[in-house]
């Protein structure tokens, strides 16, 4: 038969279609097979649905971009030499033919035959009756409903008006349910809208802090945009939201950002995963913008470093560890402090008049200290976001001479 497009919403009922004209051909020892092979897009186009791949150009905008399963099946309604060709649905002057087997030419004699049975020789009044070939000789036959069984050993003309049915059921599988469907969007095109709406009304989380609904999220805002919500449209208008489209290649630059990434598995596995994607479901549009907040986030972080490496470019390493050391304190900033089980502690990051640092985890709290001496024991050599620091232990602090 070959390879048909089926919509996705259409594929429960047309599985159950297929498994039962399965178990029938295992009956008669017909060969037939089916699996889903693959998955196109289409987009609604000039009244029609159009694969976006074709004519990507022709989407009206903000139309539906539905999915498609690509179903292949393989098989016969043929028993020995005898092959099930189509149906005979007598009518006058023309009758209808119910092509089963494909690139089959059908004698047109056929056409405008009428009901009899060239086994049987018998003429009487038939609505319906057969058409099978010898795939040997060519010959065609055209045979009544109880004759059938002398050519294909039983395989009933119910049964040959199931795979009739079939494969109208494959053409009509191909038409969208309106009714009920999964809509798609384009995964560059909304990433691409997301960066547009946060630079112009910045990242909104779809629940607040207190855990209650924000109707003005990130998430709903490029949903509006998606969907040409006239309330959205106008709000972005006034705010002078740049057109998505001028964002696509931040957009792609993001996901290869996110799709580089070695993170533990969690939040950036998800995105990784649904990034790979070359369209997505509305279901996915809120983790795909948080994406944009994520990718600023680790941005100004690697900007916070490189700065950070700059400014301390200068830093070495002093001392050997277990050495007592001294210097004069530049500056002495208390970075945070915390109780443990032993009490409060602090921690304190000191950088002498060389631009030298230093970290010194102690109970004491410490008053004002600049411009004074310090002396204390090398512990550790370490290095953070790119800055050596030397971390000390059983400081004394004293004024400068």
């Amino acid at each position: 038969m070959g390879q048909y497009t089926i919509h996705e919403a259409n594929m429960p009922r047309l599985e159950k279609k297929l498994a039962s004209i399965q178990k029938k051909c295992a009956r008669y020892g017909c060969p037939f097979e089916y699996q889903e092979v693959g998955e196109i897009f289409k987009g609604y186009t000039d009244l029609t649905f159009t694969e976006l791949t074709e004519n990507p150009a022709l989407m009206v905008k903000g139309s539906p971009i539905l999915r498609f399963a690509i179903i292949e099946v393989s098989g016969t309604a043929r028993v020995g030499d005898w092959q099930f060709i189509g149906t005979i649905e007598h009518s006058e002057p023309m009758n209808i033919i119910g092509l089963y087997a494909q690139n089959v030419e059908i004698p047109k004699e056929y056409f405008t035959a009428r009901p009899g049975c060239d086994h049987c020789k018998t003429k009487r009044a038939r609505r319906d009756t057969y058409i099978v070939r010898n795939v040997e000789s060519g010959e065609f036959k055209q045979v009544g409903r109880a004759c059938m069984k002398e050519y294909t050993k039983g395989l009933s003309a119910e049964a040959a008006a199931s795979w009739i049915s079939l494969f109208e059921s494959l053409i009509e599988g191909a038409a969208p349910d309106t009714t009920s469907y999964t809509r798609y969007f384009g995964t560059v095109e909304i990433l691409a809208t997301a960066i547009s709406v946060v630079d112009t009304f910045g990242y909104v989380k779809t629940r607040n802090e207190y855990d209650e609904y924000n109707p003005d999220s990130t998430k709903n805002n490029v949903c509006g945009y998606l969907e040409h919500d006239k309330y959205f449209l106008k709000r972005a208008e006034e705010k002078g939201m740049a057109d998505p489209e001028t964002n696509t290649e931040r957009a792609k630059e993001l996901i290869a950002w996110a799709l580089t990434n070695e993170e533990d598995y969690g939040y950036m596995t998800n995105l990784m995963a649904i990034l790979r994607r070359e369209y997505c479901e509305y279901k996915h549009i809120g983790l795909i913008a948080s994406a944009v907040a994520s990718y600023r986030r680790a941005t100004e972080k690697r900007e916070r470093e490189e700065k950070a490496r700059q400014e301390h470019a200068e830093s070495s390493h002093v001392g050997t560890i277990g050495q007592r050391i001294s210097f004069e304190v530049k500056s002495f900033i208390c970075l945070t402090s915390f109780e443990t089980m032993y009490g409060y502690m602090y921690l304190y990051k000191i950088t002498d008049t060389q631009d030298n640092i230093y970290i010194w985890k102690t109970s004491k709290g410490q008053g004002e200290v600049e411009g004074v001496n310090l002396t204390g024991t090398v512990k550790d050599h370490g290095e953070y976001n790119g800055e050596k620091q030397t971390e000390l232990t059983r400081c004394k602090i004293k004024a400068a001479a």
